[in-house]
């Protein structure tokens, strides 16, 4: 047995791959951070779009039930908030035909900083 030499090497981890480890597990982390903030922000406006929506639905709604005299042609506007920013909310009802009127209602930001929202509907005299 002379001449013959002994494996003496170890199973494990060399400190370069386990730094090397750490650098890849430490840049994934960061990114998975990063990504988290950005879709916080994204969630937040999407909530802010879907309370715009349902103000803007629920106006509508509630001028279409209105008595048709009552509707009379003019615009009308307030502001109201959503999360804490201003939104200008403005009604606009216009005689279509002489049987019928026209109820636009939009929501904007009074920033002018996102896209404005608008839904609209016809109501019409009684017979």
């Amino acid at each position: 047995m002379r001449g013959e030499t002994k494996n003496t090497t170890r199973g494990g981890f060399t400190l370069i791959e386990v730094m090397g480890a750490l650098v890849v597990f430490s840049l994934g982390v960061l990114a998975m951070l990063s990504l988290t903030g950005v879709l916080s922000v994204q969630l937040n406006q999407a909530g802010k779009g879907t309370s715009v929506s349902v103000e803007v639905q629920n106006r509508l709604d509630s001028l279409q039930h209105l008595p048709y005299d009552s509707l009379l042609p003019g615009t009308a506007e307030d502001t109201v908030q959503f999360q804490g920013e201003p939104f200008l909310r403005r009604h606009l009802v216009t005689q279509a035909t002489p049987l019928m009127r026209e109820i636009q209602v939009v929501i904007a930001p009074v920033d002018g900083s996102g896209p404005e929202l608008t839904a609209s509907a016809f109501v019409s005299r009684p017979w």
